[in-house]
């Protein structure tokens, strides 16, 4: 059963990992140019995971996920992931498997876990979860309650409140009507609302125009379709290519930035604001 205030449905999800091939796990260390969103996620979480081995991470929203061996092979972090699509679990099982990487993947709802997993991990990120829920806070706080007293939550979420949600919305409607928009000081209240202190909240890169689902495109125009393909390839690497070469100039902005990323802390039971 879904919460009332989500936008999305169980229906949504398993169809959409029936469609998809078990994913390659994410890693930093491939120089492509392909590859430049991979090394630049790295470059952002660094300063936020070096020093943690050993201690605990859990995914919300697991399913099929190319990020847990990441994290265990570049922090030693244990992992662990959270997803209600059964199809999902068994994707991010397998990406666990075939990379030789331990970890535990629970199939549940976010909103009603096993009792075990709150208050247990050391940090809690999430890829495009909290942005379906219409009450934005009330999703943030059920993630936060995973985490220990002092623990970190890492949020990521499309940018769709500038021009890639502009361009989503005419690809195909039913894809940007499962979003809430939220910008960069929405992410930042629902996170405060939740109780959490926010040390960082922005705009991740310059674009990708990969964050856009092209399904309906390539339906109705099969023709035009590979046209399409590579020239959305090249726009990012001429935008990936700016960004590395002129960051003063081509930075990340409200407008034409894919992703947001706020990082918080759940405040310690003794800490007062």
């Amino acid at each position: 059963m879904n919460d009332e205030k989500e936008k999305t449905t169980d229906k949504y999800w398993d169809s959409l990992w029936e469609k998809r091939e078990v994913s390659q796990p994410v890693d930093p260390s491939k120089k492509s140019l392909s590859n430049y969103i991979a090394r630049q996620y790295h470059a952002f979480f660094e300063p936020w995971l070096r020093g943690r081995c050993g201690q605990s991470i859990l995914e919300i929203g697991c399913a099929g996920s190319s990020w847990l061996p990441y994290f265990s092979r570049q922090f030693g972090l244990k992992v662990t992931g959270l997803d209600r699509s059964v199809l999902g679990c068994e994707q991010a099982e397998e990406v666990l498997s075939r990379s030789g990487v331990k970890g535990q993947i629970v199939n549940a709802n976010l909103f009603s876990p096993p009792d075990e997993m709150i208050g247990f991990f050391d940090v809690v990120i999430s890829f495009g979860v909290v942005e379906h829920f219409v009450e934005t806070e009330k999703c943030v706080y059920a993630c936060s309650r995973f985490l220990r007293p002092g623990g970190l939550m890492i949020t990521v979420i499309p940018n769709f409140s500038g021009w890639m949600g502009k361009i989503q919305k005419h690809l195909d409607r039913r894809i940007f009507d499962i979003h809430v928009l939220l910008d960069r000081e929405d992410l930042r209240v629902a996170h405060e609302m939740a109780g959490l202190r926010v040390s960082s909240c922005d705009y991740f890169l310059l674009l990708s125009l990969g964050i856009l689902d092209f399904t309906r495109f390539s339906i109705h125009w099969p023709r035009l379709w590979p046209f399409a393909w590579r020239f959305r390839a090249i726009l990012d690497r001429i935008a990936w290519l700016s960004e590395s070469w002129l960051p003063y100039l081509c930075h990340s902005n409200k407008w034409t930035s894919p992703y947001i990323i706020c990082v918080a802390e759940k405040p310690d039971a003794g800490h007062h604001s």
